[in-house]
């Protein structure tokens, strides 16, 4: 056989090969998923909930196809489908989804209607008008003799959504959340009649961001109520700002933990009332957690990397002549912003967090005792610029306060991370779950708002402690905080933090300011020129090598120049 021959037939051979392998291929299907969060693969706790299926389950999605107007909601809608397509195949044909079209179809329409899910005005502009078009997006799921809905789909928060309708179908039973505080009760439901709530019921938000997927009820500790019991009684109990707790009380928390109970304390050591007053409050724990080895202080967090209050205005000449008051803002300690090193970056309560503000914290130490004999963790902490500063400071939010607050706690000594939040376990009896709190203020009804990450924070402990950590997975998916440097806040912390005095501070904004500058400057040339000179090095490796191959004898193959 000729050499044109062979390689004829080694391309006519190879050809088969790839069209076999392409064959073979239609049959298989893979996908390699390299996002960080994994966000375009099912996760676990989906693919549970769909293998213990014992029914159908029938999802209906309410999708109008004619989106004229809106045709950039395409690729989300394509993307809601495919994860229904994905999750119809792991469920092992248990799952069937139907599309309909309620502005087409009247039955559907008035279906949509009857379980809640109502179309969204989109308008659409043309030329010389403007038009509204209603957009439908939402889905039924039906299984049993039950049904859940998703009002609105997004693809974003989808997968999260639909998992924790699929639980409540699954097991009816909710999880229980006991709330022990001294609110005042919230006043009997009315149909139809919206109650209001009482003034001093500071914890309302924070129950009901839970009522979508726990049973939150009142709770008494005390003697007569016979105490709580694990699964029976509740899963997690909230002691929401703890004031004169006595004995008996006491003795219900120490058994409910003893018989492997979760207990979260939102502690606080005072009452901040709208003008910044404060009344003492004595909580009557102190005693039993200092013999745990914990010991919530009453003194106040001051943390130079912290929230802006308004703190005045200043006139300020316009180019037209006139002269408007600008708002002139300080750092105000007693609020810090907690992002980065503030949380435990591998606890799946805080590792996807952005940020929490925190409101007049309170630190908490451990002794050794504490992280040897119950693994004491830490969830938060502040910045490694803090202080500590006395309860009976006054908490004004003017300027002459807060340098004064400043200078204090440059005074008080050198600054450190206190802790703010921290989890012992095995407390009473080798069994339970306690998490400590430094700041009730953080779940105040003024500070918790849906969709804030501190909701996401109050959201993440409760599943924690609850034992559904596979739903934080979910709803954080995605939203990993990526560290980014921030470098004029490093280098005031470089410096030693914030001076005390108005004209230091100055002198320091500029020089942090020149640094960033700086920074930024050089790592934009960097990409500007890193590329090309990586590409000359390239190729002058490519010339050398090749000059230097050039340079060499060209000899036969049997060795003879």
């Amino acid at each position: 056989m000729s050499a044109r021959q062979h390689i004829r037939w080694a391309a006519i051979l190879l050809l088969g090969c790839l069209i076999a392998l392409l064959s073979y291929s239609q049959t298989l299907s893979g996908r390699l998923d390299l996002t960080a969060d994994q966000e375009f693969t099912l996760a676990d706790s989906t693919l549970d909930l769909l293998g213990e299926l014992d029914d159908r389950l029938q999802v209906k999605l309410y999708f109008n196809r004619d989106i004229e107007g809106a045709e950039g909601l395409l690729p989300a809608r394509m993307v809601l489908e495919d994860l229904l397509d994905e999750m119809a195949q792991a469920s092992n044909g248990k799952m069937v989804v139907e599309t309909v079209d309620p502005t087409t179809d009247l039955a559907a329409s008035r279906d949509a209607e009857h379980i809640g899910i109502a179309a969204v005005p989109l308008p659409s502009r043309r030329v010389g008008s403007v038009s509204m078009n209603t957009l439908y997006q939402g889905l039924e799921m039906r299984y049993h003799d039950a049904s859940e809905v998703i009002p609105f789909a997004i693809p974003a928060e989808f997968e999260f959504a639909f998992v924790t309708r699929l639980q409540a179908l699954l097991k009816p039973d909710r999880s229980r959340v006991a709330f022990f505080s001294r609110e005042s009760p919230a006043a009997p439901p009315v149909p139809g009649i919206e109650m209001p709530i009482p003034a001093d019921r500071i914890f309302a938000n924070f129950r009901a961001i839970l009522y979508d997927r726990y049973r939150v009820e009142e709770v008494l500790l005390d003697a007569d109520s016979g105490g709580l019991r694990l699964g029976e009684d509740a899963d997690l109990l909230v002691v929401a700002r703890p004031e004169n707790v006595n004995e008996s009380e006491l003795a219900s928390i120490q058994n409910y933990l003893g018989g492997g109970g979760h207990v979260l304390i939102l502690w606080d050591t005072e009452e901040i009332s709208p003008g910044l007053g404060a009344r003492p409050i004595q909580t009557g724990l102190k005693d039993w957690l200092a013999s745990l080895g914990v010991h919530p202080q009453s003194g106040l967090v001051w943390d130079a990397h912290s929230q802006e209050a308004p703190v005045g205005s200043r006139a300020v000449p316009m180019p037209d002549g006139s002269v408007k008051q600008a708002s002139i803002t300080m750092p105000y300690g007693f609020l810090p912003v907690l992002e980065g090193d503030s949380f435990h970056s591998e606890h799946v309560v805080t590792a996807s967090l952005s940020d929490v503000l925190m409101f007049w914290a309170h630190p908490i130490l451990l002794e050794d005792k504490a992280k040897q004999q119950f693994a004491a963790e830490t969830l938060l902490r502040s910045s490694p610029q803090s202080w500590l500063l006395p309860s009976d400071v006054s908490l004004k939010m003017t300027a002459e306060n807060i340098e004064r607050l400043r200078g204090a706690a440059a005074q008080s000594g050198p600054a450190r991370a206190f802790s703010l939040a921290v989890s012992l376990r095995d407390v009473v009896g080798g069994q339970g779950l306690l998490t400590l709190l430094g700041d009730a203020d953080l779940f105040h009804n003024a500070s918790l708002q849906a969709g804030s990450t501190n909701s996401d924070f109050a959201l993440n402990l409760i599943d924690w402690m609850a034992q559904r950590s596979s739903l934080i997975g979910l709803r954080s998916r995605g939203k990993r905080a990526r560290r980014i440097p921030h470098f004029y806040n490093e280098y005031i912390a470089s410096q030693g933090g914030a001076p005390s005095t108005t004209e230091e501070a100055e002198s320091l904004d500029r020089e942090a300011k020149a640094f960033e500058r700086a920074e930024r400057r050089s790592l934009a040339w960097s990409n500007v020129l890193l590329p090309p000179l990586l590409v000359l090095l390239l190729a002058f490796a490519h010339f050398s090598y090749h000059a230097r191959a050039a340079k060499r004898p060209w000899r036969r193959a049997g060795g003879a120049s």
